[in-house]
């Protein structure tokens, strides 16, 4: 990651202008996903669409009605781009074709879908986000290895220690009060007809640890060890939904945003080492940063809902503000970094009638005093 003196980290901060814009409709976009190789971004709103477009050209590729009937709320991909899955309120998660959109998967919950996150450099598994609770899913046997019953998982975070990281000698028997899993109504998967099997020769080499975070409609954050199929810890955040969280690589710690509007940072055990109320209600929040590594993501964005909604720049490190958009519209409700890139992804509703997608810039550090970035 490239050093800067603080007055230069300072009009890095500044010139965030959200100008380019990628796509606009009358539809809201629920969430924004860039490809691991930097070269797309997916889109996925409330009439089911889900749009790809091009960041180099602006070109859209794709707008496909195959996949969904209801809004889509949560987008990822395989680590090597090949796959995209996606998550409904039409109470399923399907895995398709990155290039070719063709259906590959189709994973039917109890209920709404919320989030979908494919777990990183594992061509086997994604967690899946249901308002019925969380499923472990092997879309290689299409089957469901492991499940939470608790109602109303919206966010799904995985824990990625660094080697020889403290935090990967976390395990279900060092954790007091480990509770196994209840079983319960598990989904349904199936293959879609005609469309293949999904194949990987390294589907019977699991990872040696699975730890997966999950933020909860009642204010709840668990760690979920699913080889193990048990929950290490459960931490209340908030007295209403934990619409976000997510790790941050640089702290090895686990980033939340809650519907007060407070964004706050805790370490793997589930304690808080810094919580600052960024917004009226912070509905989104990555971490960003231009390095090559995503470990040098020492920035976090948070995005809010509601009436003059804004932007926030946070110092991942201590929560400090480091700029502030305001302006923005009703509400943000998707935030996409671009890999080995500043840029990130900013996806906002701005009134009854128009959604925009705008592809700004985050500064190469974030030291130096706090100021304010602006939208065209």
């Amino acid at each position: 990651m490239s050093s800067a003196t603080p007055d230069q980290a300072t009009a890095s901060v500044t010139s965030l202008v959200l100008g380019r814009e990628i796509h606009q409709s009358d539809q809201k976009v629920r969430v924004a996903t860039v490809s691991p190789d930097g070269s797309s971004v997916v889109l996925g709103v409330d009439d089911g669409r889900v749009f790809v477009y091009s960041l180099d050209t602006g070109d859209l590729v794709r707008a496909d009605r195959r996949l969904h009937r209801k809004a889509v709320w949560g987008a990822d991909f395989s680590s090597d781009g090949a796959l995209l899955f996606t998550a409904s309120w039409d109470k399923s998660m399907v895995i398709s074709d990155f290039r070719t959109g063709a259906v590959r998967r189709r994973f039917r919950a109890p209920d709404i879908v919320n989030d979908v996150a494919a777990y990183p450099d594992d061509a086997a598994h994604a967690v899946v986000a249901s308002k019925a609770g969380a499923f472990f899913y092997n879309y290689i046997t299409n089957k469901v290895d492991a499940q939470v019953n608790h109602p109303g998982v919206l966010s799904i975070a995985f824990v990625q220690p660094r080697e020889n990281s403290s935090c990967d000698a976390v395990t279900p028997e060092e954790q007091a009060g480990d509770a196994k899993a209840a079983a319960g109504d598990q989904g349904d998967a199936e293959t879609a007809g005609g469309a293949g099997e999904i194949v990987s020769a390294d589907a019977a080499v699991p990872p040696r640890r699975r730890h997966a975070l999950l933020s909860c409609w009642d204010g709840s954050v668990f760690l979920w060890d699913t080889a193990a199929d048990a929950v290490l810890w459960t931490l209340t955040v908030s007295s209403g939904p934990v619409w976000r969280v997510r790790w941050q690589p640089q702290s090895q710690g686990i980033l939340t945003a809650d519907n007060d509007g407070v964004v706050a940072l805790h370490d793997v055990t589930g304690r808080t080492i810094w919580s600052v109320r960024a917004n009226k209600q912070a509905n989104t929040i990555r971490c960003v940063g231009a390095g090559d590594d995503d470990h040098d993501a020492t920035a976090v964005i948070v995005g809010s809902h509601g009436e003059n909604s804004k932007l926030t720049l946070l110092d991942a490190r201590s929560g400090t503000e480091l700029a502030a958009c305001a302006d923005l519209g009703d509400s943000v409700y998707s935030i996409a970094p671009r890999q080995r890139s500043a840029e990130v992804i900013i996806a906002t509703f701005c009134g009854a009638t128009r959604v925009s997608v705008s592809l700004g810039t985050v500064p190469t550090a974030t030291t130096g005093t706090a100021s304010n970035y602006t939208a065209e």
